[in-house]
């Protein structure tokens, strides 16, 4: 029997951590985050019955290939963080490496290292993704854990299918890029 390994986009979690201390930019609001984000990894790896995990996150000061195939906008250029996001973010990412030994990625995204990993390792392990980027749709068949919502959610392979060649055909556009 295969063991259960989730694959896990860390990138969500920090604003699911880190939202509720926005207004505590201190050590205080610091370790109520780290434990917010401890609970919730816990939380993760136990709903998903994970024997093995690995967890991924954009890394800090590197821009993914992206921005430079982005000519007519700039990649995610209607993003602008929050004065609590830019405070947090780099702590947790610390707290994500030194407690959870998660990766950081740097010429990727968080959630094409997540596509990666399920290709690299999905004849050794039953995979479940952790996480709720539309991105990862594009897999075709897997099982999704959105830890926001608390709920698995099964893809299939043509639903799958579709969003991947509708993103080939018309782009990943947002609604913040129309």
């Amino acid at each position: 029997m295969k063991k259960n390994l989730s694959i896990i986009d860390a990138d969500g979690l920090i604003f699911y951590a880190a939202y509720q201390f926005r207004d505590q930019l201190t050590m205080v609001g610091l370790a109520g985050a780290t434990q917010r984000i401890d609970d919730i990894i816990t939380k993760i790896l136990n709903k998903t019955n994970a024997h093995v995990y690995i967890g991924f996150f954009g890394q800090d000061g590197v821009k993914n290939f992206r921005h430079a195939w982005a000519t007519e906008k700039v990649y995610k250029g209607a993003r602008k963080p929050e004065d609590w996001h830019l405070y947090f973010r780099p702590l947790l990412k610390k707290h994500f490496i030194k407690k959870w030994k998660f990766l950081p990625v740097g010429l990727l995204e968080a959630d094409d290292a997540v596509i990666i990993a399920h290709h690299q390792f999905k004849g050794d392990y039953k995979i479940t993704q952790v996480g709720e980027d539309k991105d990862l749709n594009q897999l075709g068949e897997f099982l999704r854990y959105n830890p926001k919502k608390h709920e698995f959610v099964p893809m299939d392979h043509n639903t799958g299918r579709n969003f991947f060649w509708g993103q080939m055909l018309m782009g990943g556009m947002s609604p913040l890029h129309v």
